[in-house]
């Protein structure tokens, strides 16, 4: 589940990536938006995952932890890019994180 990119038909074009393996059965997810609205640590620049059409920043403030069994059942009403994302964006995500001021300790056990 790790590296799955997903656009949630509630959340509109914004995407979702999975950056945690799972932990008590949930998942830690963020989203990426325009690059010019959000003063983020992890900047993610057009083509680097298919998903990604514009420079984009990481919006911690909006992480999301997901129940496993609900996001996989979910998914189906999703977006779903068939490419995942690649492990050294994913680290770069993850220590955007760490160094976010949207860290909570909360999350710590995702990241590790």
């Amino acid at each position: 589940m790790k590296g799955t990119v997903f656009i949630p038909p509630i959340h509109g074009a914004h995407r979702w990536f999975v950056i945690s393996d799972a932990v008590g059965g949930e998942v830690l997810t963020v989203n990426i938006t325009d690059a010019e609205n959000e003063d983020s640590t992890c900047i993610l620049l057009e083509g680097e995952h298919v998903s990604v059409t514009k420079p984009s920043a990481v919006r911690y403030r909006s992480a999301k932890l997901w129940k496993v069994q609900d996001l996989q059942a979910s998914l189906g009403q999703c977006h779903v890019f068939q490419q995942l994302c690649p492990p050294a964006i994913l680290q770069r995500m993850v220590q955007g994180f760490l160094e976010s001021e949207h860290f909570a300790e909360e999350y710590l056990k995702f990241l590790q």
